[in-house]
């Protein structure tokens, strides 16, 4: 691990960031993932670390480590307009508690991640900064929002990455990639928001043990990020794990009302099917097409969170007086609790869809892997009425036909409404396309480290996922 040889004195800092730097140099001419540069101060910064090593000073778990963040992060001195043409100018007075985090453990920030413009959007492109590609494929997505964050990790650029995710501004950007990205229960990272956004800051890397380790510094608990990192690493023994596998294939739930056209590619439906069999042959217990009863109409959790991401401040602070933030507060509650009954070791049930006793959940990111890019002026700034390309070409609920934009907020929305966390998996590639695909898993309220073991021990069981094309 780099940090832990940088701690040690067996890496400069100095000699890391300038290869770091001397691959963005060459690689981002193509790529634009990292577009707000600040290679000067990080030169001086990481001089320091070495400076304080021969010392014999840490100063974090991170001391030394070169970084990136995603633009819409505040850090004092630069430039933050997420794509906004009307807020270029703006320099940030200070940064973020997240960022201060990573910096006072040792990081070494050296740049800033493109973004579609405000945030809005599965593609990353803006009039600003311009369109990012994804390292796979120079004609696909990236993702977004975190786009510039996932392609900058997948092309080695950076080793870590600090991403946020509102309707899988994580998840999607690291499935399209073939990166790991952790969507945390939601309050374990400060984000400067109030408490009813659906809003969660997280990290991205190329290993699921260099996500914990991040999460510790930005959670507040650097003491214990090398002993995250070490748990995550350690093998998980499958036999007694009980993982829920629902794909979203015919007779899954997903065939009416506005879940419909929710239903996955069938690469994506390939993947998590291969996923559930490494999980089966390694001893898991695996339960075909479970879920939370509260699921059993997909159609309500996904009103729910169309209505959370419609609150005001307005409407969210009426509170006692019974307005619509109350009555979705309360909702969102309820479905908290029935997922905590789903994962619950001493659920029982006879349901179809309450199957009790469950320890991880594993369904699809999103309906698709990355599909074809389409930046055209104008779009880049709402998702409504929009239409992707997929590259499936499978067949099923889509194959490679155009599908509405909006069937992406599906899966990633079931974790974030419930406030629960999530990782993006990557299981290696597709045949015909090239493609990485990915698998989500979903656990319990506060027991990210368990996930992120979970995703270790999972990608372990596959082939490795291996580098983008010239990277």
């Amino acid at each position: 691990m780099l940090a832990r040889k940088l701690r040690q004195g067996e890496l400069s800092s100095a000699a890391l960031l300038e290869l770091f730097l001397e691959r963005v140099e060459r690689l981002d001419r193509r790529l634009n993932a990292v577009v707000v540069r600040d290679f000067e101060r990080a030169r001086a910064r990481a001089a320091a670390a070495d400076e304080a090593t021969r010392r014999g000073e840490v100063w974090g778990p991170l001391h030394g480590l070169p970084m990136t963040v995603k633009e819409e992060m505040a850090i004092a001195g630069l430039p933050r307009c997420c794509g906004r043409a009307e807020d270029i100018g703006h320099v940030d007075q200070e940064s973020c508690e997240a960022v201060a985090r990573l910096q006072a453990a040792g990081a070494v920030i050296f740049g800033k991640t493109n973004v579609p413009t405000g945030c809005l959007d599965w593609q990353s492109y803006n009039a600003v900064y311009g369109q990012t590609l994804n390292p796979w494929r120079d004609d696909v997505s990236p993702g977004g929002s975190s786009g510039g964050a996932a392609a900058a990790v997948a092309a080695g650029l950076t080793p870590l990455e600090l991403g946020g995710d509102t309707a899988g501004s994580i998840r999607v950007p690291a499935a399209f990639c073939g990166v790991v990205g952790l969507a945390p229960s939601h309050g374990t990272v400060p984000t400067g928001r109030p408490d009813w956004e659906a809003v969660v800051y997280g990290p991205l890397a190329r290993s699921a043990a260099d996500c914990a380790l991040a999460l510790s510094v930005l959670a507040g608990r650097p003491a214990v990020a090398d002993a995250a990192a070490r748990e995550v690493a350690r093998p998980v023994e499958w036999g007694g794990v009980r993982v829920a596998a629902w794909s979203g294939g015919r007779g899954s739930g997903l065939g009416r009302g506005d879940a419909s056209f929710c239903q996955p590619d069938c690469g994506v439906q390939r993947a998590v099917r291969r996923a559930a069999e490494a999980l089966r042959a390694a001893g898991a217990t695996v339960v075909e097409e479970a879920r939370p009863r509260a699921l059993a109409d997909p159609n309500a959790s996904l009103a729910l969170y169309r209505r959370l991401l419609s609150l005001t401040a307005e409407t969210a602070d009426e509170g006692a007086a019974g307005g619509e933030g109350a009555a979705v507060r309360a909702e969102q509650a309820a479905l908290a609790s029935a997922w905590a009954s789903f994962f619950a070791r001493t659920a029982t049930s006879t349901s179809s869809h309450d199957v009790g006793a469950i320890d991880v959940m594993l369904l699809p990111v999103t309906v698709s892997n990355a599909f074809a890019s389409d930046p055209a002026p104008g779009q880049d700034a709402h998702t409504a009425g929009r239409a992707f390309a997929s590259c499936d070409g499978g067949g099923g609920g889509g194959g490679g036909a155009p599908r509405d934009y909006g069937a992406h907020f599906f899966w990633p929305h079931l974790a974030i409404v419930a406030q629960l966390p999530s990782v993006a998996v990557p299981i290696g590639t597709e045949r015909r396309s090239g493609l990485p695909l990915s698998v989500q898993l979903v656990g319990p309220r506060g027991q990210e480290e368990r996930l992120l073991r979970y995703a270790a021990s999972l990608m372990a069981l596959l082939p490795p996922m291996g580098r983008p094309p010239g990277c």
